[in-house]
């Protein structure tokens, strides 16, 4: 039998699906059915069906239409709703290894399932009051943490804590629409406690205090996907080495010959101090490097360079020891002199007369600062990683501006929880203006409910789709 396709209502359906939840490799493979028919695609597979215990892994002999063994696996079983999707569900521990998970996926697709869309197993878990929309998103994040602080972040957010100031707002509100809707029974009576006015002003701090969360994506996006990070100088001035020695790898080519790199290069590297535990995800782009030419291609590199550091967080402004000031200070003018986003990065201090140490490295340093206004230095010999960890322990020491946190501290990580919540503010701040109770309450059940995707009870629709197909198979 052919693998039997999603119909065209995509997430909405509710036919039974199956996808390996575990990583390829490994000496263990997990598959997951989730459905109406899980029982009975159980049944067909394993000959013991009938005993296992639900929510209790029980040791199975596979067996496929031609009762040839598949796999001697566990397996575990779960009646809606007490299941993951909240669905009947169950899981399949099988030994590791492709044939065996293949073997095993096209024995359950023969009898009917088909295989879960990107993210359907949690779009399943939102849409039967299993986990919220935010809480589905944490999953995704947790699997692609780069660092502690993203990890930590998701792991707050799938335990429900990120959600419970959420939890708090509404609350308020739903004791507002409750006053409102009986003003509206007693609209005749002259009741302080359920005057228009009385209300809204129990909907002012929650406008305030959504709109103070709104503005934490940029906090958020650092955490979750990395601190963006632009080194840019001269050509020539070692910016290359530079970018491969942070990441560990030769990944720009290095040369002599000036203008070498025409694009931006871009990597994410996870960096640790070195006398302390704390890390940072970096979203490292090597650059094109600055100075008036007349070829079109180095143009367009340049330019490109201009406007990765004028959107960056994080800037290494790389000049060679021993530069000429006027060719620097004018690049420096181009960028625009984002002095409160740079560490000045003088390389190439092992071809000082006086060594690294020495004073002249001191005092040429002094003077970049000077000229610059860039208060944030460090000395390096990129080629030979000289001052490459002190360098490391500077970056992450900035970037802990960004990255340190409160347990718990409300912070948003993705678009969709900003919509939600300028949704919300938006619908409260109508509220304000409202001239009758009825029409108070019902922007207040608005702004409800674009809560919900924090708070639960949302319906599904074509917004949670595009945010779970983005979801990896089987999550």
């Amino acid at each position: 039998m052919q693998q039997r396709q999603a119909d065209s209502s995509g997430y909405m359906s509710e036919d039974t699906i199956v996808s390996r939840i575990s990583g390829a490799g490994g000496a263990i493979s997990v598959l997951r059915v989730s459905g109406p028919d899980t029982l009975r695609v159980v049944a067909s597979l394993a000959s013991n069906a009938v005993d296992l215990i639900p929510r209790r892994m029980e040791r199975v002999a596979l067996r496929g239409a031609s009762g040839a063994v598949l796999d001697d696996a566990m397996i575990a079983v779960f009646k809606r709703p007490h299941s993951f999707t909240g669905e009947d569900a169950a899981e399949f521990f099988l030994h590791g290894g492709s044939y065996i998970t293949g073997a095993v996926v096209r024995e359950i697709l023969r009898l009917g399932v088909r295989q879960a869309l990107p993210g359907e197993f949690s779009f399943r878990a939102v849409r039967n009051g299993k986990l919220t929309v935010d809480q589905a998103q944490a999953i995704h994040d947790l699997v692609s943490a780069t660092n502690a602080s993203a990890h930590g972040l998701a792991l707050e957010r799938l335990s429900g804590a990120q959600s419970k100031i959420f939890f708090e707002l509404a609350e308020v509100l739903r004791n507002a629409l409750v006053l409102a809707e009986a003003g509206i029974d007693f609209s005749d009576q002259d009741l302080d406690e359920l005057g228009l006015e009385r209300l809204k002003n129990q909907v002012i701090p929650v406008i305030e205090r959504l709109a103070s969360i709104a503005t934490s994506i940029e906090r958020g996006r650092r955490i979750q996907e990395g601190v963006s990070l632009v080194v840019a100088g001269l050509p020539n001035a070692g910016k290359s080495t530079l970018f491969n020695e942070l990441l560990g790898q030769e990944r720009s080519i290095i040369s002599e010959e000036a203008g070498t790199t025409r694009d931006v290069i871009r990597e994410a590297v996870r960096l640790r101090g070195t006398s302390s535990v704390s890390e940072a995800t970096f979203v490292v782009h090597d650059t094109a490097g600055l100075r008036e030419t007349d070829g079109r291609i180095e143009k367009q590199g340049i330019e490109l360079t201009r406007r990765a550091a004028a959107s960056a967080d994080m800037i290494l402004f790389v000049i060679e020891a021993g530069s000429q000031a006027t060719q620097v200070l004018a690049e420096w003018e181009n960028l625009g002199r984002p002095k409160d986003r740079t560490i000045l990065v003088l390389n190439k201090i092992d071809t000082l007369d006086d060594g690294p140490a020495g004073d002249s490295c001191l005092k040429e340093l002094h003077e970049w600062r000077e000229r610059t206004g860039v208060r944030d230095s460090v000395p390096v010999a990129a080629a030979s990683h000289r001052g490459i960890d002190e360098l490391t322990e500077r970056m992450i020491l900035r970037a802990g501006e960004w990255l340190d946190r409160q347990p718990c501290e409300t912070i948003l990580t993705r678009q969709e929880q900003v919509d939600a919540v300028e949704r919300a503010v938006s619908d409260l701040r109508r509220a304000l203006n409202a001239d009758a109770h009825d029409i108070f309450a019902a922007d207040l059940r608005q702004a409800l409910d674009q809560l919900s995707f924090f708070i639960g009870s949302t319906s599904a629709d074509d917004v949670l789709g595009r945010i779970f197909s983005q979801f990896c198979i089987g999550k």
